[in-house]
């Protein structure tokens, strides 16, 4: 009699980062946006989702994540009794333009420009958690290349980024928010990140 192993559980963890950015319509040619999508998969290369509310735009998009060696080790080690997981606490930016693997650890190793937040309006529906903050002019005099979710307030307290380039799948997703010529702004980040089983 021939047997055959079972198939293995796969199980599948990523997501997706969201911006809304709000700023005047006088200063939007200055805005420069790059590698984010309309596609709210993330993937993709859709337009980006423009509104005219005011005196003001509101640019939404989207860009698709992953996480770090660090941060599937912490989803593995809060599901078991015995193992202890650090939580996700923060949602940082970064200027760092250092490429990222899954062994990357730290967002900013550069000292490019960093700034961390904690997260904020943290919610679950079904398989999906989703967090996010709010930044603003002046909080940030850099070009965002890279979001992160974090552990806690230090560039090494990283365990999803998005950005960063010359990785390779599923680290490879460039992309700018240069906002650094305009006088106001506010940028709304979230990360949607989704749990799935096959």
């Amino acid at each position: 009699m021939i047997t055959q192993d079972p198939k293995p559980a796969k199980f599948d963890i990523g997501g997706v980062a969201r911006l809304s950015l709000t700023l005047p319509i006088v200063d939007a040619s200055k805005a420069i946006i790059r590698g984010m999508t309309g596609d709210p998969s993330g993937r993709g290369n859709q337009s980006l989702n423009v509104t005219k509310v005011g005196d003001n735009y509101v640019i939404k998009g989207y860009r698709h994540n992953a996480f770090t060696n660090k941060g599937l080790q912490a989803v593995l080690d809060s599901a078991y009794n015995g193992l202890t997981a650090s939580r996700v606490t923060h949602i940082a930016l970064s200027g760092d333009t250092s490429t990222v693997t899954a062994s990357t650890t730290s967002i900013d190793p550069s000292s490019a420009g960093f700034s961390v937040k904690a997260t904020s309006s943290v919610s679950r529906t079904a398989q999906t958690v989703a967090a996010e903050q709010t930044w603003s002019n002046s909080d940030v005099s850099f070009s965002i290349v890279k979001i992160g979710l974090m552990t806690g307030t230090a560039a090494t307290d990283v365990v999803n980024i998005i950005g960063g380039t010359g990785g390779t799948a599923p680290y490879n997703e460039p992309f700018t928010i240069d906002l650094t010529s305009i006088a106001t702004w506010s940028l709304t980040i979230g990360i949607d990140v989704t749990a799935t089983a096959s």
